[in-house]
């Protein structure tokens, strides 16, 4: 039988590997320890005759302590015995941790730095009665034997502004920047900023940029970087540290020597053309301002173009209920309902069609935006009914429906005859003018 291990990877100062222990097939008899060595697991493969002999199953961690900074993640690695597809280990090992301030675990070993400081971590392993029934049946003529102490872990997580002050005869005084590639328009700035030194967390000094094309990029002492025009180009940035700086650095570690030990950055530069932005107003108004129609009558509310597109279709909304009065639907048909005079507030939405024609009538690059405030547009409206007029004898025209009076046979005949066309009506009054003439 051999000791079964999780293949992990060195990363930073901390062990970190992306699968759980419990879950993951052994990898291979190595393992690496947390000082970077690889070390080869004995074979201890047991035979099966050999009676009384004892066997050590407890699980072991490679680890005796956990050294990380502020925000750094990994996982115990654990060596384990491999008892073959016969025996399925799961969830044997039990992790308690005095200060959870400090450091977070899981139950598969993953951990996580939260704040500076000191803390243990203890470690059990428990088997079930289901597993050790399986282990047994395997090697019956063996004593298994079960570390019964929790294995203990120190913890000393660091934070990042000090991480370079820690255990060292010198301190690093290297600026790191907050910026690698600058990606901006024509008229774009920004401001370099410097990662904090030595627990010094406001760093002053003087910027320093050079080797680029000066027409495309300026870049002041302060940091601050201004965009001249369109185009690519590179630039080394170094900085100079103050000796207010410096001096603040050094009192907080008297005995600790400043030194610079990485070379200038380089900053990748790209800026593009300004883009023209047009803010297009989609509130053009109607064709019309009033509307002055007979009971019955109906009509289309038309929306001006906008910009010199023609504004088809899209949908119209009336605020004002004036439905008594005259309708509005969706497509801006109206229809006048009854007699009366009213104020209609109406909007205008454009189609989608309408609006990407607009976008599409500018040069390439411009930016075109469209408000999203809609303006309720004013529409006087006056409804009356319709009359009809008919001519009389004497008097000219007269309502329809007022009685003739004795002698007005002719009103009477129209009346009787109903809405004629004038040609008609002038036929019948002939007609009866003869007969008159004749009595």
């Amino acid at each position: 039988m051999k000791r079964k291990s999780w293949g992990i990877k060195l990363l930073g100062i901390a062990l970190i590997t992306g699968v759980s222990w419990a879950t993951i097939s052994p990898v291979s008899a190595q393992t690496t320890s947390s000082t970077g060595e690889k070390k080869t697991t004995e074979s201890k493969e047991l035979s099966k005759r050999e009676k009384n002999a004892k066997l050590a199953i407890t699980p072991e961690i490679d680890e005796t302590d956990i050294i990380a900074v502020v925000g750094e993640k990994g996982q115990l690695t654990i060596d384990i015995l491999d008892f073959g597809e016969d025996v399925q280990i799961e969830n044997l090992m039990d992790i308690s941790i005095k200060d959870e301030k400090i450091l977070t675990i899981d139950e598969a070993g993953k951990w996580e730095a939260l704040e500076a400081g000191e803390t243990e971590l203890e470690v059990t392993f428990t088997f079930s009665d289901k597993e050790l029934k399986q282990i047994k049946e395997l090697y019956p003529n063996q004593e298994l034997t079960i570390a019964e102490e929790a294995q203990i872990l120190k913890v000393t997580i660091a934070s990042a502004e000090d991480i370079t002050t820690t255990d060292l005869e010198t301190i690093d005084i290297t600026p790191t920047f907050d910026v690698s590639k600058i990606t901006t328009e024509v008229n774009g700035t920004g401001q370099i900023t410097v990662a904090p030194i030595g627990g010094v967390s406001e760093i002053k000094g003087t910027f320093k940029a050079h080797g680029h094309d000066e027409s495309i990029i300026k870049v002041e002492e302060s940091g601050k970087w201004t965009a001249l025009s369109a185009g690519k180009t590179t630039f080394v940035l170094d900085f100079e540290l103050s000796e207010e700086t410096r001096k603040e650095i050094q009192e907080k570690h008297p005995d600790k020597e400043l030194i610079k030990t990485a070379i200038a950055q380089i900053v990748e530069v790209e800026v593009t053309a300004e883009k023209q932005i047009r803010s297009i107003d989609l509130n053009t108004g109607f064709d019309t301002q009033s509307i002055t129609a007979l009971v019955g009558d109906t009509g289309k509310l038309n929306a001006n173009p906008i910009e010199g597109i023609e504004n088809k279709g899209g949908s119209f909304y009336p605020d004002a209920d004036t439905s008594d009065i005259i309708t509005v639907d969706e497509q801006g048909n109206w229809i006048a309902q009854k007699a009366g005079t009213t104020t209609l507030f109406v909007a205008h939405i454009p189609s989608d069609q309408t609006i990407a024609a607009v976008a599409a009538s500018f040069p390439e690059g411009t930016e075109v935006a469209f408000p999203s405030i809609l303006a309720y547009e004013k529409i006087e409206v006056t409804i009356t009914d319709p009359v009809v007029v008919k001519p009389t004898g004497d008097s000219g025209q007269k309502p329809v429906g007022e009685l003739p009076k004795t002698g007005e046979e002719d009103g009477a005949m129209l009346l009787s005859l109903g809405i004629l066309s004038s040609g008609t009506a002038l036929a019948v009054m002939n007609d009866r003018k003869k007969r008159m003439n004749k009595i």
